[in-house]
């Protein structure tokens, strides 16, 4: 399903991100939804805990954060 075909695409639901640095695209391009996921990433980080916290759905929440991912607006730490 969709769902699985995403995660498939993220690290573990243990991973970390983090704000990349330097942050480079302009956070004023992002839409509300997009800057809720991105604070919940800037405050916890692990994956499992954006997705618990997140008002979206799982779905929902793994494609945001892949088009974080994408956009350069979030990294993966080690």
């Amino acid at each position: 399903d969709e769902l699985s075909r995403l995660e498939s695409e993220m690290p573990p639901a243990d991973g970390m991100y983090g704000l990349s640095s330097p942050l480079v695209p302009p956070l004023r391009e992002l839409e509300d939804q997009q800057c809720d996921i991105l604070q919940l990433v800037h405050n916890y980080g692990q994956i499992q805990t954006v997705l618990d916290k997140s008002a979206l759905t799982d779905l929902e929440t793994y494609e945001l954060l892949i088009f974080l991912r994408d956009q350069e607006y979030i990294s993966t730490l080690e």
